[in-house]
């Protein structure tokens, strides 16, 4: 597995093209952006599950301590537990499925 920080970047960039190509669709809400895009959210919580990483929170401080310079408006626990439904409600597949597809959508 690459060191975390590429994973984080790689995951990132295969979410924000899907998102981007309308491959992935997030529906959207009403009331300003968050200051955290859907598509760093994604990416934190696609990561979290490949790492195996059991506690949203414990990840989310992880995430804040180790890598604060690649998601600099990192949302609060609570707040990311608000959204993260939200968001991967669109996908009727758990998240290995999700990256197991941009990862395809990615090689073609």
């Amino acid at each position: 597995m690459p060191p975390t920080e590429d994973l984080f970047v790689y995951v990132y960039g295969l979410v924000d093209d899907a998102i981007s190509a309308r491959a992935v669709a997030i529906a959207t809400r009403a009331g300003p952006a968050p200051a955290c895009p859907d598509a760093e959210l994604l990416a934190i919580a696609l990561v979290r599950h490949l790492l195996g990483r059991r506690s949203e929170a414990g990840f989310l401080a992880e995430v804040a301590r180790d890598w604060a310079h690649l998601f600099p408006r990192l949302p609060h626990q609570s707040q990311a537990s608000r959204r993260s439904p939200a968001v991967s409600h669109h996908f009727p597949q758990s998240t290995a499925s999700l990256l197991h597809t941009l990862l395809h959508q990615r090689a073609k």
